[in-house]
């Protein structure tokens, strides 16, 4: 009785030990490490200041324009930044960028509205691959989102 013990302890700190040196490896898995400040940090516009708002909360429209973007779809995996362009058909105030399967997002308010703007992102490690998902907010409130797959390396 003893010895069986010992056995299914001894195999239960084996588990718990593999399990500990896991690191997620795919979108299925990342929802379980955190939120989006967990991979974005930080963004900013280039050419004038933007008021960066990171959230806890989410955005849902689709009545608003709807996002185009471009730009850096492989990024190095640890404390990268890459430079996104974000446009549309109408006019837009904010921009909003979400990572598929986080919670929360980050705002980047504009001075003006615009119909193009450049977002520098600024990452955190990330894992082999994420979705960035862009909003964009104008005059008839948030659109639907876009998404870009990114690849680390």
């Amino acid at each position: 009785m003893v010895r069986r013990f010992a056995l299914t302890f001894a195999l239960a700190l084996v588990l718990a030990s593999i399990a500990a040196c896991r690191s997620p490896t795919g979108p299925a898995e990342v929802a379980a490490f955190g939120g989006v400040s967990d991979y974005v940090l930080n963004a900013s516009i280039s050419g004038s200041a933007a008021k960066i708002s990171p959230s806890t909360g989410t955005i849902s429209g689709t009545a608003g324009p709807i996002a185009v973007v471009s730009g850096a779809t492989t990024v190095a995996k640890k404390n990268a930044s890459a430079t996104y362009t974000v446009s549309a058909a109408a006019p837009f105030q904010k921009v909003i960028v979400t990572v598929n399967g986080k919670t929360g997002y980050i705002q980047i308010d504009l001075p003006g509205s615009v119909s193009t703007q450049n977002i520098d992102l600024f990452f955190n490690t990330l894992p082999p691959d994420l979705t960035l998902q862009f909003q964009v907010v104008g005059a008839t409130g948030a659109g639907p989102a876009t998404s870009l797959f990114v690849k680390s390396s």
